[in-house]
């Protein structure tokens, strides 16, 4: 075995073996030292692409991890797609914070998100971003034949997060129940990114995104767990109840919001 020494200062190994008896000889490991170096700067690249992609997936999502990585970074540069928006909030967590200190709260927030995240991932869903006390998720397609099956793989992502959440009332760790509120639209998104020109944000903007968010302020002031737009019900082909119409912040007339019958 023999050190491998990185740029940063890192220290590696790298080692060979052989069943020959007696094991190699000077000439075999004079020539192993004088390719370690060679080897130690591929295996770098190697360990720095394999730690960004960890990175973007974690700060930032798969998809646009995988964007970014393959140079999509302009301002500006920007994909429309078709998907399923997915907006959550977690209720009453503003007077939770002034009740509780800063420990509690993040505990609070990350087992609000342990729960809600998986059952999007598992529905190949992609969470955007994390808003505070919320998060913003899509479940893209691209063709329309697949509108509703996505439409249904995102409300079944949505049930399951709730069912997760649910559960956290008898977590002896959590010292109050936690409930969100969810909101499921489809539409068309801008899918790229916004920002100045040192600091960039890769998220998806647009009138779907808008909607949805609009939406989840619906389901937190009726105190619903899920509620979906109209395009999103017909899509989709289940059973729902109409909440009522609703006039919403920047939308022009009211839009009916509907509930899985279920819900």
């Amino acid at each position: 075995m023999l050190p491998m020494y990185f740029s940063n200062g890192e220290v590696h190994a790298i080692s060979w073996s052989t069943r020959r008896p007696g094991g190699f000889g000077p000439v075999e490991l004079a020539a192993f030292a004088a390719v370690t170096p060679a080897f130690a700067r591929a295996t770098e690249i190697y360990a720095l692409r394999r730690t960004a992609v960890t990175f973007l997936d974690t700060y930032v999502g798969h998809g646009a991890g995988a964007r970014i990585l393959s140079g999509q970074i302009q301002r500006g540069e920007v994909q429309e797609i078709d998907a399923v928006i997915l907006a959550a909030d977690l209720r009453g967590f503003s007077g939770y914070a002034t009740r509780h200190d800063g420990a509690q709260v993040v505990e609070r927030l990350n087992a609000f998100f342990d729960r809600l995240v998986p059952p999007i991932a598992e529905q190949a869903g992609e969470v955007l971003k994390f808003t505070g006390d919320g998060l913003l998720a899509m479940f893209p397609f691209e063709a329309e034949a697949d509108l509703g099956q996505r439409c249904r793989d995102a409300l079944s992502g949505a049930q399951a997060a709730q069912t997760a959440i649910a559960g956290l009332g008898d977590d002896t760790e959590i010292d109050e129940a936690i409930r969100c509120g969810i909101a499921l639209h489809p539409g068309r998104v801008l899918f790229g990114n916004v920002g100045t020109e040192s600091r960039l944000d890769f998220t998806a903007i647009g009138e779907a995104v808008n909607l949805a968010a609009r939406l989840e302020t619906v389901a937190g002031e009726l105190g619903r767990d899920i509620v979906v737009s109209a395009n999103f019900m017909r899509a989709e082909g289940g059973a729902y109840t109409s909440l009522g119409h609703f006039a919403l912040k920047g939308f022009e007339g009211e839009r009916e919001v509907f509930a899985p019958a279920k819900s």
